[in-house]
């Protein structure tokens, strides 16, 4: 799962990470640290960064970690699904 963007007026979907557990997949989700509209990032700047590419970097090696504690050994693959931005999470994590 992606975090979820301004382009969708809820987080990501508890089915859409029902469907990757059920498919076997370790499956995590999250808001990016959106509350509302975008003007909380106007008083709070640093929010921005969180936005963009943090809260999906910090929750995608959290979900790596506890996979590979869970599992024994770290996850092969892993992919975007359900991601507001069209998969720039993706790219971006891989670019950074």
């Amino acid at each position: 799962m992606g975090n979820d963007g301004f382009y969708n007026a809820a987080p990501v979907t508890l089915g859409g990470l029902a469907a990757g557990l059920r498919a076997g997949d370790v499956s995590v989700g999250s808001d990016g640290g959106r509350k509302g509209d975008a003007s909380y990032i106007l008083r709070q700047p640093e929010q921005l960064t969180n936005f963009s590419y943090r809260a999906a970097h910090e929750m995608t090696a959290a979900a790596k970690a506890l996979a590979a504690a869970l599992y024994g050994k770290p996850p092969s693959f892993a992919a975007v699904a359900e991601c507001a931005g069209r998969g720039a999470v993706g790219l971006s994590s891989v670019q950074r």
